[in-house]
């Protein structure tokens, strides 16, 4: 009987052993990889091309505006409206949209959340029928999220051919599940960490 207890007590000794072995560590599946250079299809993709910049929200498009300067690329590389229509854009265009709302901002621009988002719906429907590419840029984080800035941001997504978005406006994935693979999603720690993306997209070295 002892032998019995003997031979458990080992197998029992045994298996906590084999438990308590130190494993590699599982990767976070919620963790998102950030800063990721841009596919080799998206090299020169704006070179060209006609490209404009406008806001739906008017919000933060200057600092999208200083991240092109830094990028090296000059303001004569594309027109800035932030009131630009859809029905102004030529087709074969690019238009970089930068989507989050400032209360400020509309009323500096004599709008409201109503008229933008109807903008960005405008914008997504004609890239969708493939007459313009449309570009997403959300740079602002949780403070251009909300009730003032989603509706728009989901609008610009639907018709969106690519997004870049700085990771903290991302928090609850909001972005990551509207990305899809016409679509990709790429996220970057800071603001700066899209000048890269921007010298990709007009070929600058």
């Amino acid at each position: 009987m002892k032998k019995i207890w003997l031979l458990l007590s080992v197998l029992v000794l045994s298996f906590a052993v084999v438990g308590c072995t130190p494993e590699e560590e599982e990767e976070d599946p919620t963790e998102k990889d950030v800063d990721i250079a841009l596919a080799l299809t998206w090299q020169e993709e704006l070179v060209g091309k006609t490209v404009y910049l406008t806001t739906c929200g008017q919000a933060d498009v200057e600092i999208v505006q200083n991240i092109l300067g830094v990028a090296g690329v000059a303001e004569t590389a594309y027109t800035k409206d932030n009131l630009l229509t859809a029905a102004e854009v030529t087709n074969g265009s690019v238009v970089i949209m930068v989507v989050g709302s400032s209360g400020k901002g509309l009323g500096a621009a004599g709008t409201d959340v109503t008229a933008e988002n109807v903008r960005a719906q405008a914008f997504a429907s004609k890239a969708n029928l493939g007459d313009i590419a449309l570009i997403v840029v959300h740079v602002g984080g949780t403070a251009r999220r909300g009730e003032l800035s989603d509706t728009i941001i989901a609008s610009a997504l639907s018709g969106g051919d690519l997004a870049l978005v700085v990771q903290t406006g991302d928090a609850d994935d909001f972005f990551t599940d509207r990305a899809s693979d016409t679509a990709p999603l790429y996220l970057f720690s800071s603001a700066s960490k899209l000048v890269p993306a921007f010298k990709v997209l007009f070929g600058i070295e």
